[in-house]
């Protein structure tokens, strides 16, 4: 143990603890995709989020063909899929001076167009999605919390340290400003 470490573990004694092997912290797209592989797996996790909840508002939304491949393989492809727009259907930019201005030129994308159709479609079984984060998570945070992970919301990371054996983080329950203690051996995100 380093002594940053037993630092920690000093001010730590006396705070209640929470063993895990991988601690997440973050609950975005990405740390909730990788909390619901892991669960799926059996390995026992524990995650953070300092916001209060899932994202309220769209904000990231376009999904590749791989990602919706690796959704089908967690079985939430179709859950995925309703809650958003097969991004060949949107398949078009269009360049203009301004939000109301002249158009100035516009192009297939996304898969959009018969030539990308052909060439997306054999890339991939899975088609490009358009579903906003604020739909996404919420399929993802169910789907981790019932393959066993442990999520919680409104905790934020106070301080982490490494050692040979692992991770010990300090978190806050943002609410009651109570602090614990989260055992891991390993820690994903910050």
């Amino acid at each position: 143990m380093n002594s940053e470490s037993a630092r920690l573990d000093s001010r730590s004694s006396q705070l209640p603890e929470v063993e895990t092997d991988v601690l997440i912290v973050g609950a975005g797209v990405s740390r909730l995709s990788f909390a619901a592989m892991l669960a799926a797996l059996d390995i026992k996790l524990f995650a953070i989020a300092k916001h209060s909840g899932t994202a309220p508002a769209p904000r990231a939304h376009v999904t590749n063909q791989r990602t919706m491949e690796i959704f089908r393989d967690m079985g939430i492809e179709e859950l995925i899929q309703a809650a958003g727009t097969c991004m060949p259907e949107i398949g078009n930019m269009a360049m203009a001076t301004s939000l109301t201005g002249m158009e100035i030129g516009r192009y297939s994308c996304y898969g959009g167009g018969d030539h990308q159709l052909t060439d997306f479609a054999k890339a991939s079984p899975s088609k490009m999605w358009n579903t906003p984060q604020n739909n996404m998570e919420p399929i993802l945070l169910h789907r981790a919390r019932e393959k066993g992970a442990d999520i919680r919301f409104y905790h934020e990371l106070v301080d982490i340290q490494q050692s040979d054996e692992g991770v010990v983080a300090r978190v806050r329950e943002r609410t009651s400003q109570g602090e614990y203690i989260v055992r891991a051996r390993y820690a994903v995100g910050g």
